[in-house]
Parts: C-alpha cells; sequence; structure tokens
C-alpha cells in the first residue's frame, strides 16, 4: 500500500515522502518590492491581485491546529505530528491529523504506546476554503512517557509501504495487529472523511474563523458543519 491519502492516488503515484501537491498560487510581494514591470502588471489583473492579498491576510492569521483536551495525551500526539511530520512537506498554513487510536497500552508510565492510523493533511487557505495541498498516513504506534507537565513523545514506528507493509504491521503492532486491520480496512473512506470534516469542524469554531469548506484538488469542496 502506499502512505499516501487516497484523494491523491488519482494524481500520483509516488511513496509518502514524496510531497503531493495540491495546488500553487504565485506568491505574493510586498508593494515597496514589487518592481515598475509588475506594477504595470498588477494593474491590468487588478480583481485577482486583490483577491491574492485577501487570501495572504487571511492565512497570516490561521492559528496552529490544537487537540482540544491540553491534559490528553492525544494532544501530544497531534503536536508531534504537526511539529515533526507535517514538516517533511512544503509549509502550509496550516496542518491538521486525523487519528484513529485501534490500542491504548499505558501500562508503563515510561512507555506508554499508542497504536493507530495517523494522517496528516496540509492546507492553505483561498479565501475560505481551506485547499489540502498535500498530506499522508502513517499507520503504526507511537510511544510516549509521562511527564510533569503532560506526556512527551519518545519515538514513533511506522509501517512500511507496499509488499512490506503487511509484515511491518504485524511487528509492530503484535498481539494487537487484528485488530488493527479491522479499523484500519474500516476508516479508508468515508468514515474518515467524516472524521476529518468534524475535526475541521471544530478548529474553525474553536479559533472563530470564517473558513466554509475544506478542499482536495480534483473534488467538489466539503462544506463544514
Amino acid at each position: 500500500m502506499s502512505r499516501f491519502d487516497k484523494r491523491f492516488l488519482a494524481l500520483f503515484c509516488g511513496i509518502l515522502i514524496t510531497v503531493a501537491g495540491c495546488g500553487n498560487s504565485e506568491p505574493l510581494v510586498g508593494s515597496d518590492a514589487v518592481p515598475e514591470a509588475e506594477v504595470e502588471t498588477t494593474e491590468v489583473v487588478d480583481g485577482e491581485t486583490a483577491k491574492a492579498s485577501s487570501v495572504a491576510d487571511a492565512s497570516e492569521k490561521l492559528p496552529v491546529y490544537e487537540y482540544p483536551d491540553k491534559t490528553s495525551l492525544l494532544y501530544e500526539v497531534n503536536k508531534y505530528l504537526i511539529e515533526n511530520v507535517a514538516t517533511n512537506y512544503e509549509p502550509a498554513d496550516v496542518s491538521i491529523p486525523v487519528i484513529t487510536i485501534t490500542t491504548t497500552d499505558d501500562s508503563n508510565p515510561d512507555d506508554i504506546v499508542v497504536y493507530g492510523d495517523f494522517y496528516i493533511d496540509n492546507y492553505n487557505l483561498n479565501v475560505n476554503i481551506l485547499e489540502c495541498e498535500s498530506g499522508g498516513d502513517y499507520p503504526g504506534a507511537m510511544h510516549l512517557k509521562k511527564t510533569d507537565t503532560g506526556y512527551e513523545v519518545t519515538s514513533f514506528d511506522v509501517c512500511k509501504d507496499g509488499s512490506s507493509f503487511d509484515s511491518s504491521a504485524k511487528e509492530i503492532f503484535g498481539e494487537h495487529y487484528d485488530d488493527f486491520m479491522k479499523v484500519f480496512q474500516t476508516i479508508q473512506g468515508t468514515s474518515r472523511e467524516e472524521q476529518r470534516k468534524q475535526i475541521i469542524s471544530e478548529y474553525v469554531k474553536t479559533n472563530n474563523l470564517s473558513i466554509t469548506a475544506f478542499q482536495d484538488y480534483g473534488w467538489d469542496p466539503v462544506m463544514l458543519d
């Protein structure tokens, strides 16, 4: 299997670490740095330039996604994905994980293991729509330890791609392999998209944003709740 989200398979055939661009926008240049020739072009396409400026202003204000419960170990899991996995892709306005937990083993506070499927999606804001630029799927096990202030991720074991997926999943999940596969096969599709929609809707509501939908390249926008 490929770690790429199914949304990208129709357009890209590569492994996960390949950046999956879903669209491009030309970088905006401040008015004090625009050469005279470019100013003349700006006057011709004034409407498009004004739109691009509003997008840039809005995207600068997008807050970093945070899991709602800061006391939960999932807060640190989400933070780790944003700070350590999303950085493998081109910078985006906001990165939002979608996590489906299979099992959590907290019997050892120095090695708490969260087994599951860990998605990361990276978005740029276009007016009031979050456009997905890249993302990937990282099924595996994340190890954490309890600290005085919360939790800290110590390592992240990720299943391999392609023909090595099943053998690596059995090694990583161990006795939890069957439970993982049941969940993994179920969430690949509509149920995960519903989960994604809910998480983005909560992010928008919590931060009082004017975002109304998210969109994958080549697909219609999905309106938020």
